[in-house]
């Protein structure tokens, strides 16, 4: 027979409870086949009394949960007073503490401040708050494989709460702040004034969620080659709304312009900031053209051997609409160098500058003479 009837299973980990029990009764002849019953008769009411959950106030307010185990309960929230709360709750290793913004009776966002939980099961929980934001509710389900954490942040978002209560002498003031208006659209810079290169612009995004849009242009050939969207503050709740905005990315390449462009509903936001940062980065592209002053300028470099490389470099609407050579000293052999070293012109025109204009392979020095000397005309231009 198994001694120890009264043995307090409920203070041991199941893992060990069970293996205790095992032990008992292999040491005290107890049939192997009734051990089932056993654990289910002994093991498994001492657990589910101590699985119970309960929550028990700590000093300073402090809130803890003791042996939550599956999905807890938490009421619907009622009536909120606007403000800033924190709250703590019992983690699987330790307290969780969180901040909780309330704006306009509703949950804004929820901060986490501290935990001591497992990285790895505690980053699989956090999405717990973004899912009471999104339904300004507790009444979420956990995160399977998480259930400790979840429950953790859940009841540190409830004590929080429990500071925000409007209690029956309280009055709820209507929020004075008015919704957002409509972002205005930006006016659409002239496309065709581009300048090759990269540049970025930064420009507002969701207004309820602090967050920023920046946009990083790519322009080849005078053309918007590439438009990349980084979001900051971004949130997981915000993820679909996002993916949304920067549909309006293809439309804008696809016209290569952003003039016509509508915002994309359900994500006007974002994507009015999408085309704003752009926008942006459209007009330092533009400001770069103009960088230099209308006229003709002159200059000379060493190209090959003997030769003397001249240019007169022709500056119209601040690019480069024309360059013209000429090879001084040349000889007769030079001429099919000369011919090729002439294409680095038109990489020159379509860069409006030498930036990224390297030399041409069997013209090196002939090209390199030209490029140098573009270069000198263009400081003068200046």
């Amino acid at each position: 027979m198994v001694q120890n009837k009264n043995m307090k299973f409920g203070n041991l980990t199941p893992a060990l409870a069970v293996m205790i029990a095992v032990t008992i009764a292999f040491s005290n002849g107890f049939p192997i086949e009734k051990l089932p019953k056993l654990i289910k008769a002994k093991v498994r009411p001492a657990f589910a009394a101590k699985n119970k959950t309960t929550t028990t106030a700590k000093k300073g307010g402090a809130l803890q949960a003791k042996g939550q185990t599956g999905k807890i309960e938490l009421p619907n929230i009622g009536k909120l007073k606007d403000g800033e709360y924190e709250g703590v709750g019992q983690g699987f290793k330790s307290l969780i503490k969180v901040k909780v913004k309330v704006s306009h009776s509703k949950i804004e966002w929820v901060h986490l401040i501290s935990h001591g939980d497992d990285a790895a099961y505690f980053n699989r929980a956090k999405v717990i708050m973004d899912r009471v934001v999104e339904k300004n509710s507790l009444n979420v389900d956990t995160v399977s494989g998480a259930t400790y954490s979840s429950n953790g942040i859940l009841l540190a978002i409830k004590h929080a709460l429990s500071k925000a209560a409007v209690s029956g002498n309280d009055k709820i003031k209507k929020p004075q702040q008015k919704k957002p208006k409509k972002p205005k659209k930006p006016e659409a810079p002239d496309s065709s004034k581009l300048t090759d290169g990269i540049f970025t612009g930064i420009a507002d995004g969701f207004p309820a969620a602090n967050q920023k849009v920046k946009t990083t242009l790519t322009v080849e050939h005078n053309k918007m080659k590439k438009i990349e969207v980084e979001i900051i503050n971004e949130r997981a709740v915000d993820v679909p709304y996002i993916k949304k905005a920067k549909d309006i990315i293809e439309i804008i390449l696809k016209k290569q312009t952003t003039k016509g462009v509508d915002t994309i509903s359900g994500a006007t936001f974002t994507s009015n900031g999408i085309l704003t940062a752009l926008t942006e980065a459209m007009n330092k592209s533009i400001a770069a053209g103009k960088n230099y002053k209308d006229g003709e300028y002159s200059a000379n470099d060493k190209g090959f051997g003997a030769q003397i490389v001249k240019v007169t470099v022709t500056i119209a609407g601040g690019k480069i609409s024309d360059i013209k050579v000429d090879i001084l000293n040349k000889t007769p052999s030079d001429k099919p160098y000369i011919a090729k070293a002439l294409l680095i012109i038109d990489k020159i025109k379509s860069k409006n500058g030498i930036t990224g204009v390297d030399t041409i392979t069997n013209a090196t020095f002939t090209s390199r003479g030209i490029r140098n000397a573009v270069s000198k005309a263009l400081k003068i231009a200046k």
